[in-house]
This record gives C-alpha cells, sequence and structure tokens, in this order.
C-alpha cells in the first residue's frame, strides 16, 4: 500500500519483544525504530536479480554506436589487407619456385594469367612445363596491373638465378605494391 511501511515482521524481520534484540535481515543488535524501518526501505528498492530492461537497452545502444563508427572504416581496411596478403602469396609462391630450382636441379617458373587473375608454379622436365599444384587465384578486388608482369612467366634456375621482372598488383582503391625479381641473384623485394 501506498504511503505506508510495512512493520519490520511484513519484511522478513522477527517480531522482537525487547528494544535491543537482533533483526532477523541484518542479525545486528538494533532498536526497531525508524532507522531500523529505512534501512528496510532501502534494501526493497535494491533489484536483487540482474540488471533491468532499460539497462540492457543502454549497453545495446552504446554497442551499436560504437559498431556503426567503426563499420565503414573497415572497408579500406580489408582492401589494404587483401592487396598486402595477395603481394606475400606472390612471394611466397617466388620464393618455393627459387628453393625448388635449386634443391631438384631444375628450372622452375611461375606464369601468370592477368585475365583470370591466377598465377601457377610449373617446372620444366625434358622441355615440358608441368604446373605443381593447381593455379591460384587472387584476392576479391585485387588484380595484376596492365601490362603483364616483365618476362612473364618468371623463371628460376638451378644456379638461383632468375630471368628478372616485375610483378606489380593494385586493389580497387588504386593503391599497388611492386615485387621485383633480380636477374642475376633471384633476391625477389617487395616495393
Amino acid at each position: 500500500p501506498f504511503g505506508r511501511t510495512l512493520p519490520p515482521t511484513a519484511r522478513g524481520c522477527r517480531p522482537v519483544a525487547r528494544e535491543d534484540a537482533r533483526c532477523y535481515c541484518s542479525r545486528q543488535p538494533t532498536k526497531l525504530a525508524a532507522s531500523h524501518r529505512s534501512r528496510h526501505k532501502r534494501r526493497a528498492g535494491v533489484n536483487k536479480k540482474g540488471v533491468t530492461l532499460i539497462e540492457l537497452i543502454v549497453v545495446f545502444v552504446i554497442i551499436a554506436i560504437g559498431a556503426a563508427l567503426t563499420i565503414p572504416n573497415m572497408g579500406s581496411w580489408i582492401q589494404s589487407y587483401r592487396l598486402r596478403s595477395a603481394t606475400r602469396d606472390i612471394t611466397s609462391n617466388l620464393r618455393v619456385a627459387q628453393m625448388r630450382a635449386v634443391s631438384n636441379n631444375l628450372n622452375y617458373q611461375v606464369s601468370f594469367d592477368v585475365g583470370a587473375r591466377t598465377y601457377i608454379l610449373q617446372r620444366n622436365t625434358g622441355g615440358i612445363w608441368v604446373p605443381e599444384g593447381t593455379a591460384q587465384t587472387l584476392p576479391t578486388g585485387i588484380r595484376i596491373n596492365d601490362p603483364a608482369p616483365t618476362n612473364n612467366p618468371l623463371t628460376f634456375s638451378p644456379n638461383s638465378s632468375s630471368n628478372g621482372g616485375t610483378v606489380t598488383l593494385k586493389n580497387t582503391k588504386n593503391d599497388e605494391r611492386k615485387i621485383s625479381v633480380l636477374p642475376s641473384t633471384g633476391r625477389i623485394s617487395i616495393q
């Protein structure tokens, strides 16, 4: 009921006959006076079950605002990440070709198909280029820049040298990365 204070017995306290008795709810010596009743009022207003619906809505609104602020920046970050990833993958494939050429005493090459956006590792066995694995496709939004890579395909010989050349990759933002192979040493570098 409104405006009325319930006696301590209605709020979980044992009825007591003496003034210095212990309160059942707090187990502290107390006088059952106004101060005791106000303590029960404060406890009655606390939600002991968890969070309220309003608190939950406020948390979701804060999360939604944070997501709305970060998502537009993700698009440019993803394109840059894909360009770096494709550059690393091609560089790794070129290094594998170079190592296999030396270890197997055969010529190896990485051949690029600009139109299909693919590249493949191949070995030379008696004048015939045999694929080693399947063609690798560049990530979405990444292309091999026209004109085609210089000296396509890039070939490595058993003495670790190569025919040399440059592969330029671009993303949809026109950011580019260049992979260069030196002819005399076969050194591969990213610019």
